[in-house]
Protein backbone atom coordinates (compact mmCIF):
# COMPACT_ATOMS: atom_id res chain seq x y z
CA UNK A 1 0.00 0.00 0.00
CA UNK A 2 1.35 3.41 -0.87
CA UNK A 3 1.52 6.09 1.80
CA UNK A 4 -1.21 8.26 0.23
CA UNK A 5 -3.67 5.32 0.15
CA UNK A 6 -2.86 4.46 3.75
CA UNK A 7 -3.54 8.00 4.92
CA UNK A 8 -6.82 8.13 2.98
CA UNK A 9 -7.87 4.86 4.61
CA UNK A 10 -6.65 6.20 7.97
CA UNK A 11 -9.27 8.97 7.82
CA UNK A 12 -12.13 6.77 6.58
CA UNK A 13 -14.99 5.92 8.92
CA UNK A 14 -14.94 2.29 10.03
CA UNK A 15 -11.17 1.97 9.71
CA UNK A 16 -10.31 2.70 13.32
CA UNK A 17 -8.39 -0.57 13.71
CA UNK A 18 -6.25 0.21 10.69
CA UNK A 19 -5.70 3.78 11.87
CA UNK A 20 -4.48 2.58 15.26
CA UNK A 21 -2.19 -0.04 13.70
CA UNK A 22 -0.84 2.54 11.22
CA UNK A 23 -0.07 5.02 13.99
CA UNK A 24 1.70 2.32 16.01
CA UNK A 25 3.75 1.28 12.97
CA UNK A 26 4.75 4.90 12.26
CA UNK A 27 5.76 5.39 15.90
CA UNK A 28 7.78 2.14 15.92
CA UNK A 29 9.58 3.16 12.73
CA UNK A 30 10.42 6.56 14.16
CA UNK A 31 11.60 4.93 17.37
CA UNK A 32 13.87 2.56 15.43
CA UNK A 33 15.34 5.49 13.49
CA UNK A 34 15.95 7.36 16.73
CA UNK A 35 17.74 4.42 18.36
CA UNK A 36 19.86 3.83 15.27
CA UNK A 37 20.86 7.49 15.16
CA UNK A 38 21.62 7.46 18.87
CA UNK A 39 23.81 4.38 18.43
CA UNK A 40 25.69 6.06 15.57
CA UNK A 41 26.12 9.23 17.60
CA UNK A 42 27.52 7.38 20.61
CA UNK A 43 29.53 4.58 18.97
CA UNK A 44 30.45 6.46 15.85
CA UNK A 45 30.18 5.85 12.16
CA UNK A 46 32.93 4.11 10.21
CA UNK A 47 33.96 5.94 7.06
CA UNK A 48 36.31 4.39 4.52
CA UNK A 49 38.06 6.76 2.11
CA UNK A 50 40.17 5.59 -0.80
CA UNK A 51 42.53 8.33 -1.86
CA UNK A 52 44.52 8.80 -5.01
CA UNK A 53 47.52 6.56 -5.10
CA UNK A 54 45.63 3.73 -3.41
CA UNK A 55 45.97 4.89 0.19
CA UNK A 56 43.01 3.81 2.31
CA UNK A 57 41.89 5.73 5.37
CA UNK A 58 39.42 4.27 7.87
CA UNK A 59 37.88 6.69 10.35
CA UNK A 60 35.47 6.03 13.19
CA UNK A 61 33.88 9.15 14.63
CA UNK A 62 30.60 10.11 16.29
CA UNK A 63 28.00 11.54 13.94
CA UNK A 64 26.58 14.60 15.71
CA UNK A 65 24.44 15.70 12.73
CA UNK A 66 22.49 12.44 12.84
CA UNK A 67 21.94 12.80 16.59
CA UNK A 68 20.68 16.38 16.27
CA UNK A 69 18.26 15.39 13.48
CA UNK A 70 17.03 12.40 15.50
CA UNK A 71 16.43 14.47 18.61
CA UNK A 72 14.53 17.08 16.62
CA UNK A 73 12.34 14.49 14.89
CA UNK A 74 11.73 12.66 18.18
CA UNK A 75 10.55 15.91 19.78
CA UNK A 76 8.21 16.63 16.88
CA UNK A 77 6.88 13.07 16.84
CA UNK A 78 6.27 13.07 20.59
CA UNK A 79 4.36 16.34 20.34
CA UNK A 80 2.24 15.02 17.47
CA UNK A 81 1.46 11.73 19.22
CA UNK A 82 0.52 13.44 22.49
CA UNK A 83 -1.77 15.84 20.61
CA UNK A 84 -3.38 12.88 18.86
CA UNK A 85 -3.81 11.02 22.17
CA UNK A 86 -5.47 14.07 23.71
CA UNK A 87 -7.82 14.36 20.74
CA UNK A 88 -8.79 10.67 21.05
CA UNK A 89 -9.33 11.09 24.78
CA UNK A 90 -11.51 14.17 24.19
CA UNK A 91 -13.69 12.33 21.65
CA UNK A 92 -14.13 9.37 24.02
CA UNK A 93 -15.23 11.65 26.84
CA UNK A 94 -17.95 13.28 24.74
Amino acid sequence: MVRASAYRLHERAGAEGFAEAWDIAIACGADLQFHTALDQAINGVTTVRVMRGGMVEVMNAPDRKVLNAALLSKTRLSAALSAQAQAVKATRET
